[in-house]
């Protein structure tokens, strides 16, 4: 569920393997486009994986299932696992994913039924407790590098060019760090983490001031949770995107 993340196919190639190979399960159902698949008046059938439909998914990229975004009715979704007999359910997400395999999990508790749920954590912006790399964050880091160099040389080629490159990160910047690490063009680094003012004396437009006086050109690179604190309105709490992440600006 949720954003695409380079590496979703591996992963699902990965555990069809293990259950098939190693612990002989004999039948696994693909669900597509995540929850809503798990919702038959949404008229998304699953797929059943054979070995020779995962045999070079890991080639390509997004996901062969598709994915959606926003909530389901937790007792619809298990009615649908009940009745189709499955027994182990894999949720591969983040945050609102997680929390709808809770909900899943909470009801079919309550109908004491015999259904387990694994968690699969989805996140490019590489911000799990304890996980040193997860799957997607190397290649969004790769990508963002050969961006941030192509921003260093508009900049570059402008009289006073100022280049402005926005990378994911809602609440960590670990892809704008290592990008820019990666780099080395960059000047200024904005992350969620690191509390900035804009202006003032030591606020970020008068070091840009600076940095053009200097030398004609800089490279911003800037996590797109960063300075959120700035940004929220107060009545952001209201406003949230259909996976209940709350909207900056």
């Amino acid at each position: 569920c949720g954003g695409l993340c380079p590496g979703l196919n591996d992963v699902v190639r990965a555990i069809f393997m293990e259950m098939h190979y190693r612990y002989s399960v004999k039948e696994m159902l693909g669900i597509k486009y995540g929850y809503s698949g798990l919702v038959p008046r949404i008229g998304v059938p699953p797929v059943i994986i054979t070995p020779e439909i995962v045999e070079n998914i890991h080639r390509n990229g997004g996901s062969f299932l598709g994915s959606s975004r926003g909530p389901q009715k937790a007792d619809e979704m298990v009615d649908f696992l009940e009745r189709k007999r499955i027994n182990l359910l894999f949720t591969i997400g983040g945050d609102g994913t997680q929390k709808g395999a809770l909900d899943i999990a909470d009801e079919i508790e309550r109908r004491k039924l015999k259904i387990g749920i694994i968690g699969i954590p989805k996140t490019i912006d590489n911000d799990i407790g304890f996980v040193e790399r997860s799957f997607g964050f190397q290649t969004a880091v790769s990508i963002a590098e050969e961006v941030l160099s192509a921003g260093h040389e508009e900049a570059r080629g402008a009289f006073n060019g100022v280049a402005v490159v926005k990378l994911m990160g809602r609440d960590s910047g670990f892809i704008s760090a290592m990008a820019a690490v990666a780099n080395g063009d960059a000047n200024f680094v904005l992350v969620p983490e690191v509390p900035f003012d804009i202006d003032g004396e030591k606020g970020f437009l008068k070091a840009l001031e600076k940095r053009l006086i200097d030398r004609r050109h800089a490279l911003v690179v800037v996590a797109e949770g960063a300075g959120k604190d700035i940004m929220i309105q107060e009545n952001a709490a209201k406003r949230v995107d259909a996976s209940g992440n709350v909207k900056i600006g």
